[in-house]
């Protein structure tokens, strides 16, 4: 009878169906985590709140129209997803992270810095960033540390400056806890303005300038005016011309004191520190002032025409408010004032790449910000490691710059590079893949500190970043 047959049949059905449903709900718990879905990826952590940090906490994630569920769980010091496909229909509105089934009361949030009356470009951009953080800080760079922080913390390339002396092979990484939050251009003691250097009658002029500005908004220390004074070659109705709209920019938005005071959420700014700009402040010259290393030959100048040119100026306030932060702590700790700081530019990797017309427009407008902003900071420039190509970017990019930027920069030949750094850094402040003595833990690259992204902006930062934008967008027009 074929009847036990078709039985028999029918059981071996029910038995393979049961077999390919537990290896479709194991199996893709991997494969998920191998395609790197960077909604997962970068939601987890956060959307989720002190949540990621409770095992066994189950959130409902919608990816493509459907829904996952996603059990987090501890392992080695970062979250890891396991996740199982779940058959439920899309929903109208779907929204970024629920949490089921247990809810933790939103944290007290910190009052929000006082909106100001009147708004640059740059005041305009991100105004959600001018609220309160939502979440507490958890770390600089996930590269830094395996561990969570325990408070604010500030990125390692921030924080070089913080060793006074080169650091053992087991020195592990510096102290990055976040700067102190003090406003820009403080009270300075008197014997300070002494200690500047001034050429010829520079301290009278200085003096005459911040009579000249004292109506206006912003730090008047004697570093400051000295440095805005030779920007402009000594002549003061000009320096202080260019001191008001210097302040407009930086002072009347209440972008730069947010961000030293930490009244801003600057978790986005912090995520992308690893990526842009590829500096950090490492050691210091024969000078005793620092010195500032970057590799702008592995900028991602791809991710860089993608982003809007208002966040990257918002960035740029950012990275500025913390390398100021870093000069204002080291001038406490060494007794004297800091003005200037050697830069060295790495050109490794240099390429048809860099003629990007959307990132070089980008650049020219950093570029421009600084120079017209932050002036007279830099003592002189070393281009080390340049292609051949080099010459035909710099013909682009060199009127980007003032004229006495440029004649601050000396391009250094391929087999003079050690030599020269030797002349300007003492070896045990230069890195070993420059040919000095310098690591930090085992890097010769002395990374996190000096970061190499030769990878790239990870996508799924960068849609972050492109999302962000388009979502507050339209309501800047208005503005």
């Amino acid at each position: 009878s074929p009847r036990p047959a078709l039985v028999r049949v029918a059981a071996w059905r029910v038995f393979l169906r049961l077999v390919h449903a537990d290896a479709r709900r194991i199996v893709p718990r991997r494969a998920a985590a191998a395609r790197g879905d960077h909604f997962l990826r970068a939601s987890l952590h956060r959307d989720m709140g002190d949540d990621h940090q409770r095992p066994g906490v189950h959130h409902l994630v919608r990816l493509g129209g459907g829904e996952r569920g996603v059990s987090v769980w501890p392992m080695g010091g970062r979250a890891g997803a396991s996740l199982k496909a779940a058959d439920k229909p899309p929903k109208e509105a779907p929204a970024a992270v629920e949490s089921a089934p247990e809810q933790r009361p939103a944290p007290a949030q910190p009052a929000a810095a006082a909106a100001s009356p009147s708004r640059s470009r740059f005041g305009q951009c991100f105004p959600f960033l001018d609220s309160p953080s939502k979440k507490p800080a958890r770390r600089a760079d996930a590269s830094a540390s395996s561990e969570p922080a325990a408070g604010p913390v500030a990125h390692p390339k921030f924080c070089g400056l913080r060793w006074a002396r080169p650091p053992s092979d087991a020195a592990g990484m510096p102290a990055c806890g976040a700067f102190e939050p003090e406003p820009l251009g403080g009270p300075m003691p008197e014997a300070w303005e002494a200690m500047l250097g001034h050429r010829g009658d520079e301290l009278r002029v200085t003096r005459r300038l911040r009579e000249a500005v004292v109506g206006i908004a912003g730090p008047k220390d004697p570093v400051t005016m000295l440095r805005f004074l030779r920007a402009r070659g000594g002549d003061v109705a000009v320096a202080a011309k260019m001191y008001r709209s210097a302040m407009d920019e930086r002072v009347q938005p209440g972008v730069e004191r947010a961000f030293r005071f930490g009244t801003v959420d600057d978790s986005l700014h912090q995520r992308l520190d690893a990526y842009w700009k590829p500096m950090g402040l490492l050691g210091f010259d024969r000078d005793g002032d620092p010195v500032l290393w970057e590799r702008i030959g592995v900028a991602p100048c791809g991710a860089l025409a993608r982003i809007p040119a208002e966040f990257l100026l918002r960035h740029e306030v950012y990275t500025m408010a913390r390398i100021q932060q870093s000069l204002d702590e080291l001038m406490v700790r060494l007794g004297r004032p800091i003005v200037y700081f050697t830069a060295v530019e790495d050109l490794t990797g240099l390429g048809l790449q860099h003629l990007n017309p959307r990132s070089l427009k980008n650049y020219q407008a950093l570029v421009r910000f600084c120079e017209d902003n932050y002036p007279e900071m830099v003592k002189r420039a070393l281009v080390i490691k340049a292609p051949g190509i080099f010459a035909r970017i710099w013909k682009l990019v060199k009127h980007f710059f003032d004229k006495g930027t440029r004649d601050k920069i000396q391009i250094v030949g391929a087999r003079d590079t050690y030599d020269t750094l030797c002349e300007y850094i003492d070896p045990e402040w230069i890195p070993e893949c420059y040919g000095g003595k310098l690591r930090v833990g085992t890097n010769e690259w002395c990374e996190p500190v000096l970061p190499r992204p030769a990878g790239g902006i990870p996508e799924d930062l960068l849609q972050e970043v492109l999302s962000t934008w388009a979502r507050i967008a339209p309501s800047l027009k208005s503005l």
